[in-house]
Order: structure tokens, then sequence, then C-alpha cells
């Protein structure tokens, strides 16, 4: 046996190969192989359905497949691949240290607007 999650914002009937099965949010058991999900109608959602091979899934690591709601052939309403983590670009400019430090008494005093300085 195989197992399926299959999510959408709201509640609506889940069809597996054409015969409803159960409805989102719950864990669905199949059995191994290929198998098509859809919601029916009405069919305000994307993507229209998704086909994919049910292996090595359990009861609490069940595949999850997710819909999203949109119209079929909208423009943005498939679901776009993931950005990329922001992080530093190459050749970008180092950021100037604003901080200044100095130690007087055995104690560091910090003041904004200049380079750190140790004495």
């Amino acid at each position: 046996m195989e197992f399926a999650l299959v999510t959408f914002p709201s509640i609506r009937s889940v069809r597996v190969d054409g015969v409803r099965l159960g409805q989102t949010g719950q864990v669905l058991r199949l059995q191994r192989g290929h198998h098509s999900f859809d919601l029916g109608n009405p069919a305000n959602y994307t993507p229209p359905s998704v086909q994919v091979p049910l292996v090595n899934t359990g009861p609490t690591t069940p595949m999850v497949i997710a819909f999203q709601p949109g119209a079929f052939g909208l423009p943005g309403a498939v679901l776009a691949p993931p950005l990329p983590l922001a992080g530093k670009k190459k050749g970008a400019a180092k950021q100037k240290n604003t901080t200044k430090s100095t130690v007087k008494g055995g104690r560091r005093k910090v003041a904004k607007g200049g380079r750190r300085k140790v004495r």
C-alpha cells in the first residue's frame, strides 16, 4: 500500500484515476503505481491534474500533492519554480563597518560612525 495527501486551501473532493476517493487534507491509501489526481468540478484550481508514481510512502510520510486556486489556461495560474535563496552577489561591494570601539579602563566603549579601535 502507498499513501498520498492532497492539499488545497479549502476542502474539496479528490478524484484518483477518475474516481472520487476522499477529500483534501485526508491521507489516502492507494495501490503502488502511477495515479492521476484532480479535484473535479468546478475546475477552479491548478494544475488541472497531477500524474505521479506512488512508491516508498507511508501513513506518516505520504506523497504530498498540492493544488492551488486558479483557472485553467490563465497566465500565472501554474505553480512557479521556487526562487533562489537570497545571497551575496559576485562583485557586490563590501559594507563598511560603522562602529567605533575603544577600550578604556578594561571596558570597551562603542560609538557609531567609525572603525574599531583598540588601545
